[in-house]
């Protein structure tokens, strides 16, 4: 069978070999690694402090419960669900807003209908909109009580929600501070996010917390960056989250072509552009066999369009080495509100509320390539 040939197939139909009509929640324990999809929600607007916190349904959208049944229907068993901080709490180190709250509460409980588990995703990069539009971060403005402090609230309130399979502490921080301290085997985000563990696990909160890497969290320099592993959990449930994206400067903007993409990967010294991604990857998989870890990727995510058939074959190669490290993942992206200037989003798994599968599920939705039981 061809790959186009294949495609079709996979295209035509209205659900994978790996989909379901149960939609009872699945349990995280019964799986050896999960995989899903990123849904744009709550964290959109994010740059934009005029709309932040913003109104729902103007300035961001949580996605329907029409959505979630679609996307679970299509095989996966979890969502990477973003919100912004300044949206659960707008004011720095108060009490959680009732409504904003609640926003993000009932979409949860769309995915747990759907039968999807939940890893919630402060989407902040490390900093705070204050009101007066002025930006703060972590170790500069932000201190690391009022971080510990709002994970320690949102722990509290999802405690009864079983669909909650994981606490996503922040999406890619980068830029922060250096530590009060000076040079040393610590840093801002080492400090901050080892203080929302502590705070937490002191809620009683034993399920998993995911912890990004610092600058920007990418699979590809990850060694080099992070050092040795830094949280101390005690109930012993940290996973590391990285990024990858396969265009040249890994910020999945994809502003060059494939040839292009793959032309510098050569002019930096590897044959080619699949040995560039092989290389990032292990950087992070090798990094969890090294120190006994567990890892996730939290968002990988390349283009469809005209050059679908070759950026898949790398995609393809990507999911083989996590399959084989047992690495879960949540593809970049899906969402009813994913868009570019009102026009398709290039990584856009399903074209909105569409419900149009594209090229990347002839990969991501593979049956190789979907969460493994136990």
């Amino acid at each position: 069978m061809t790959a186009v040939l294949a495609l079709v197939l996979v295209l035509l139909s209205g659900c994978t070999s790996g989909g379901t009509d149960d939609q009872s929640l699945p349990s995280a324990a019964d799986y050896v690694y999960l995989r899903g999809v990123n849904t744009q929600g709550g964290g959109g607007a994010n740059e934009d402090p005029g709309r932040v916190p913003g109104e729902a349904e103007t300035d961001y959208h949580w996605n329907s419960q029409e959505f979630y049944d679609y996307v679970q229907s299509r095989g996966h068993k979890i969502v990477r669900l973003d919100f912004l901080w300044e949206r659960v709490q707008p004011e720095l180190g108060g009490e959680l807003d009732r409504s904003g709250l609640a926003e993000l509460e009932r979409t949860v409980q769309r995915a747990a209908d759907a039968g999807l588990l939940v890893l919630l995703d402060m989407k902040n990069y490390g900093r705070y909109w204050l009101p007066d539009d002025t930006q703060v971060m972590l170790g500069d403005g932000i201190t690391e009580e009022d971080f510990a402090g709002v994970w320690r609230q949102l722990a509290d309130a999802f405690a009864d929600q079983p669909a909650v399979a994981g606490f996503g502490l922040m999406n890619e921080p980068w830029g922060l501070p250096d530590p009060p301290g000076g040079e040393g085997d610590t840093s801002v985000w080492k400090e901050f996010s080892q203080a929302a563990v502590d705070a937490i696990r002191d809620t009683g909160e034993t399920r998993s917390i995911f912890v990004a890497g610092d600058e920007w969290g990418g699979a590809w320099g990850w060694s080099d960056i992070n050092g040795d592993p830094w949280i101390d959990d005690p109930a012993d449930n940290v996973i590391y989250e990285a990024h990858v994206y396969f265009d040249a400067n890994n910020s999945g903007k994809y502003d060059s072509s494939y040839a292009d993409t793959e032309a510098d990967a050569v002019e930096r010294g590897w044959p080619d552009l699949s040995s560039r991604i092989e290389e990032e990857l292990e950087n992070f998989t090798g990094w969890l066999k090294e120190h006994g870890e567990r890892g996730f990727i939290g968002e990988i995510g390349w283009p469809s369009g005209p050059e679908a058939e070759q950026w898949n074959e790398i995609g393809e190669l990507a999911y083989g080495i996590m399959n084989e490290a047992e690495v879960g993942a949540t593809y970049w992206a899906a969402g009813e509100w994913l868009s570019t200037d009102g026009g398709m989003y290039n990584q856009d798994a399903y074209n909105r509320d569409r419900q149009e599968p594209q090229a990347q599920v002839a990969v991501i939705e593979a049956e190789d390539n979907l969460s493994k039981r136990r």
